[in-house]
């Protein structure tokens, strides 16, 4: 069963991670095409700079980044986007 994918944050970050991964809210699940869909949750909420933080979780690691493009470079060599 896939998990729902979360996202925390003001309504300008939610738009920018969607913007970033170039899908619509559901889009995510582009990644399910490789069979990760059940295995990482995105969350993007405010720290207390004033970039947001996006946190990816898998089964059983949690990568931190201080910028969405970090994160997003982690999403596309995990799931071979390049």
């Amino acid at each position: 069963m896939s998990r729902e994918i979360k996202y925390r944050g003001t309504y300008e970050h939610f738009v920018d991670i969607r913007d970033i991964l170039n899908e619509n809210i559901e889009g995510i699940k582009v990644f399910g095409k490789k069979g990760y869909t059940d295995q990482f949750d995105i969350y993007v909420c405010d720290v207390q700079t004033s970039e947001p933080q996006v946190l990816l979780f898998s089964k059983d690691t949690e990568y931190r980044f201080p910028t969405q493009e970090e994160a997003l470079s982690l999403v596309k060599k995990h799931f071979k986007l390049d």
